[in-house]
């Protein structure tokens, strides 16, 4: 059975706002006096935040320089100056433009090296194709928060342990709030971090934050017991390698012993050992660069994603990557169910979330899917047909999706779309079979988009989902149920499409027993 975009409870009337679900029943309030603390003491005690586009000085660096005055500077010094500030090709445009200061041989010769520099971007973006954007616009195009330079949130993610929060908000900064220190927020700032992309707090650690950037990753030390607000970049170590940028995805494994990372514009993740400030990377030709990441909770399996029609799951038991391609466009969103036995996705260009059934603790690639059939055989199954419809009161959802997460738990499945006001909110069930069913809509004020979410890892009345939404506004929608059940693992029935494993160019890597490092240089040294 496949899921719509019909069934979900009744939207609260206008000025009316979603405040929490109690038992499987939505619970609604004016949004001047809401508070979930009304109906449920599961969120006492959360810190509030609401950060504005004031409170965090959304003025773009550029829209500043109309309070100097204008001084006439000669065009060499005008081109050195663009050329520092902005990179090649911008002073390459300035110095073909026509000018007073310029020659006929400056402007035609600029012209003829941007020219040269098309043909050869268009040669490599044949390759790949993400290397056709640059900078800002690399990141905003491929990172999980596609509203990145728009709203005031760009990402919040909860610590895996305790009642911590991190926001990337859009003036680069990251802010801590902690239930145990309300009146307390760090803020994680350096000139170094710039356009932040993701962020991955380190598990079985209280006070490490990796934050994915322009320049690479930083992973801060936010310690819980100092009273420093700002910390310095000294507490910060720099992890970045040549052509690694800009990081759009970073994760760590459940035991948080090593992070992976992904830039858009390279074809090659790295691994990297903090505690040793080593990594290596995992090569593979095709399908442009990394975007997504996704690991499992198991460790076992390694979803990384391509900004084209490529993705690949690893196997990180023996790092076999199996290669798969979806009908077009490229995966934007996935998520893992609890038992790592499902994989979730959806891509730019559909309207429809598809699955995927693997083995637990699978050892060989060939015992990675679920079902007996050979892998070749294999397919991704539609489980939710987003189909745009109207809801009530105006409103509609369905379409693309732009971020989606599964609660610890596997019981809800919380969606957000491009071109909707509303969360859809699903119920799941893993046993005996993957079954979807809608369950209820989260509405915001009035005007506010949605612009981020994730379920708190450490909440046990039920599940907490997080919404950032575009007014800077951060709510806690806690869904309480008295009575809960631990998924277990299943198989789906579902109608399968036509995915099929691309094994035109199958690809394996080993990586044999030892240190973790030390076994991947050895299986790498090829390279």
């Amino acid at each position: 059975m496949v899921a719509t975009c019909l069934g979900f409870s009744p939207l609260p009337p206008d000025g009316y706002v979603s405040v929490c679900e109690i038992d499987g029943k939505v619970c609604h309030k004016p949004f001047e006096s809401a508070n979930p603390i009304e109906f449920t003491s599961a969120v006492s005690g959360y810190p509030a935040i609401a950060l504005s586009h004031d409170a965090v000085h959304m003025a773009a660096r550029e829209d500043a320089r109309h309070v100097f005055l204008h001084v006439e500077e000669k065009l060499l010094k005008r081109i050195m100056s663009t050329w520092y500030e902005q990179g090649t090709v911008e002073a390459l445009q300035l110095a073909s433009s026509p000018s007073d200061q310029s020659s006929i041989i400056l402007q035609w010769s600029a012209r003829l090296a941007l020219k040269a520099m098309h043909v050869v971007s268009m040669a490599v973006n044949t390759v790949y194709p993400a290397f056709g954007d640059r900078g800002q616009q690399l990141s905003t195009s491929a990172s999980q928060a596609p509203s990145l330079h728009r709203n005031p949130v760009r990402f919040v993610v909860w610590h895996p342990h305790c009642t911590k929060i991190a926001v990337a908000v859009s003036d680069d900064s990251v802010r801590v709030y902690s239930a145990s220190t309300p009146g307390f927020v760090p803020t994680l700032r350096s000139k170094v971090q710039r356009s932040v992309t993701c962020l991955a707090w380190r598990p079985n650690s209280a006070s490490e934050l990796a934050v994915g950037c322009q320049i690479g990753t930083l992973v801060w030390q936010v310690d819980p017991k100092s009273v420093v607000t700002r910390p310095s970049i000294t507490c910060a170590t720099v992890l970045k390698r040549p052509g690694h940028s800009p990081v759009t995805s970073i994760q760590w494994n459940s035991t948080g012993t090593l992070l992976v990372s992904a830039a858009s514009n390279d074809s090659s993740m790295y691994i990297w050992d903090i505690d040793l400030q080593e990594s290596v990377p995992l090569r593979r030709v095709g399908g442009g660069g990394v975007h997504l990441l996704s690991w499992s909770p198991d460790v076992h399996k390694l979803l990384a994603a391509t900004t084209s029609v490529t993705f690949r799951v690893w196997n990180t038991s023996n790092w076999v990557p199996e290669r798969w391609r979806v009908l077009s466009g490229n995966v934007r969103s996935a998520c893992w169910s609890p038992c790592s036995t499902v994989l979730l996705f959806t891509t730019s260009e559909e309207s429809v979330v598809y699955a995927l059934q693997f083995k637990q603790n699978c050892a060989q690639l060939d015992t990675m899917f679920y079902s007996d059939t050979p892998v070749s055989e294999q397919g991704a199954r539609v489980v939710i047909n987003l189909a745009p419809e109207e809801v009530g009161n105006g409103l509609r959802i369905g379409g693309p999706v732009t971020s989606m997460v599964w609660d610890k738990l596997g019981r809800h499945l919380a969606l957000i779309f491009e071109s909707s006001p509303l969360v859809a909110v699903y119920r799941t069930d893993l046993t005996p079979h993957l079954l979807i069913t809608p369950c209820c809509l989260v509405k915001g004020a009035s005007g506010e988009q949605p612009t981020a979410i994730a379920f708190q890892s450490n909440f046990d009345a039920g599940a907490c989902l997080t919404i950032a939404w575009s007014t800077g506004r951060i709510q806690y929608f806690p869904m309480i149920y008295q009575e809960l059940k631990n998924p277990n693992q299943s198989m789906m029935q579902n109608e399968s499409v036509p995915f099929r494993p691309d094994h035109s160019g199958f690809e394996s890597s080993r990586i044999y027993d030892g240190s973790l490092l030390q076994s991947f240089h050895d299986s790498f040294m090829s390279y």
